[in-house]
């Protein structure tokens, strides 16, 4: 069963820290400014990271990143209405859809 998309903040932040317990996770990445995003090679100006919905993305790394580890934070994360993004080195997950707020 996956759940529908997180409907606060807090409910958000909380799936987060569930998948950290999980997978032995570290958050590199939470809340960044437009200059850091564009140091980290975001290119976005729909980042979940920055602006007005700081916050509501997250970069994951587990202790253990290997194909078969991280393919299930993937899975736990989607499972948890998580959108993800599989970047090799980390697992960004954000609460919100990507694409422009409605």
């Amino acid at each position: 069963m996956t759940l529908p998309p997180p409907d606060s903040y807090a409910c958000y932040k909380e799936r987060i820290r569930c998948l950290c317990a999980l997978h032995d996770c570290s958050i590199t990445s939470g809340i960044r400014t437009k200059k850091r995003s564009g140091l980290v090679g975001s290119t976005s100006s729909l980042s979940k990271h920055k602006g007005e919905m700081g916050g509501w993305a997250d970069d994951l790394v587990a202790d253990d990143m290997s194909d078969g580890k991280r393919k299930k934070l993937v899975r736990d994360a989607k499972t948890l209405g998580l959108y993800v993004e599989d970047e090799g080195d980390h697992v960004h997950v954000q609460g919100l859809p990507p694409g422009p707020l409605k």
